[in-house]
């Protein structure tokens, strides 16, 4: 994990959960989720149900929504529980 990412979990007082679990209500601690890279996160919001209307550029942005930042050396990437959980519940909605 780069300085940046360390950076800022320090900075925000996050959480790293080391489990992945989408859950429906709205989260108030300051947890996040770091993934292996961009596609494990997508892999992650779709198997967690997020529905893109079948359209690669919606997908596209809904991914980019979830990324907090990403390590352009490891290509981790730090993601918010709340804003991953609360983008695939509110995907389910349209």
């Amino acid at each position: 994990m780069g300085f940046e990412i360390r950076l800022i979990i320090m900075l925000l007082s996050l959480k790293i959960q080391a489990e992945k679990k989408y859950d429906e209500n709205e989260c108030s601690e300051r947890l996040a989720y770091i993934f292996e890279n961009v596609e494990s996160l997508k892999e992650y919001l779709l198997d967690n149900g997020l529905d893109y209307m079948d359209s690669q550029q919606y997908l596209d942005l809904l991914i980019n929504t979830c990324i907090y930042k990403e390590d352009k050396k490891s290509g981790k990437v730090l993601a918010l529980k709340r804003i991953c959980d609360r983008t695939i519940t509110d995907s389910r909605r349209n």
